[in-house]
């Protein structure tokens, strides 16, 4: 078995949803702290905006893989462990590719989203390993 290809229980399942939801919220408060220091600091919060763009890589991404998941009516476990090794089977097809847009901030945000699901797709592997 490897990550790429996950065959969750439905216990192991219900981990990965919880712990994707607990990624979620503490994305939403890295990002309402970052709008909350841009409002008040702007020079200082952009000067700081790498961690933004995990934060806003990390909601993008983990709102779509918790719809799919969650919010799909016919949804079945096996549904969901393929879900995931499709998400994972892209982000390392991804990774393979630098990010090349001439938009500092596209390649920033590219790379935060591949990066939340590399972290987790460690987390399933982990999970599966022990």
């Amino acid at each position: 078995m490897n990550s790429i290809t996950p065959k969750l229980t439905p216990e192991q399942m219900d981990t990965v949803i919880r712990t994707v939801g607990s990624w979620y919220n503490e994305a939403v408060e890295g990002h309402e702290k970052w709008r909350e220091t841009i409002a008040e600091d702007p020079h200082y919060a952009l000067e700081w905006a790498d961690n933004e763009f995990l934060h806003v890589g990390k909601l993008y991404m983990y709102s779509i893989i918790l719809a799919q998941l969650l919010f799909r009516p016919d949804v079945t476990h096996e549904d969901r462990n393929i879900i995931l090794a499709v998400h994972f089977r892209d982000m390392v097809l991804n990774a393979r590719k630098v990010s090349g847009s001439t938009s500092r901030c596209s390649n920033l945000l590219e790379d935060a989203k591949r990066s939340a699901v590399a972290s987790l797709m460690i987390f399933v592997d982990n999970l599966v390993a022990f």
